[in-house]
């Protein structure tokens, strides 16, 4: 009886990462390039790989018919744990929230070739001048684009 019920345990978690309920999708842009963009084509992150799908034509579609980015990022993380070990990705190239963090800039971007992710070249507290991260042009950019973005959302 208890091997029954460990078995049934051990299958119940069996190949199941869950729902991406939570990631940095700046985090995520910055994975994708280091990690994927080399195989992978997506236009906001300038990527023109051709090994693996190019994610901007996968997705078009789902996004066209209304699927959500939620769905969309569950598929993706789905697809970084559950790579097929044959082909050319690695199984869990990325992990845990750092593969969240992945899907969701995915979700968000594919198709979408300015979504407004933004990476700078900074280090963190590059906006604070109280710090010697302090990176005055970053600084002055990401100041520019957070007014853009509160004028055209918030009016």
């Amino acid at each position: 009886m208890i091997a029954v019920l460990a078995v049934a345990f051990l299958a119940t978690g069996c190949g199941a990462v869950g729902r991406v309920t939570s990631g940095d999708t700046s985090k995520g842009k910055q994975l994708f390039n280091e990690k994927c963009a080399s195989c992978h084509t997506l236009a906001d992150a300038k990527s023109q790989g051709t090994v693996g799908p190019n994610l901007d034509d996968a997705f078009s579609s789902d996004k066209q018919q209304g699927f959500s980015e939620q769905t969309m990022a569950d598929i993706v993380r789905g697809q970084i744990a559950y790579a097929d070990p044959e082909g050319p990705m690695t199984p869990n190239l990325v992990r845990g929230s750092d593969a969240d963090s992945v899907a969701l800039y995915i979700a968000k971007c594919a198709g979408n070739p300015s979504c407004g992710i933004h990476l700078y070249a900074a280090n963190h507290g590059f906006n604070c001048d109280q710090r010697g991260s302090y990176n005055a042009g970053a600084a002055a950019t990401a100041l520019e684009r957070s007014l853009y973005h509160f004028g055209k959302h918030l009016g």
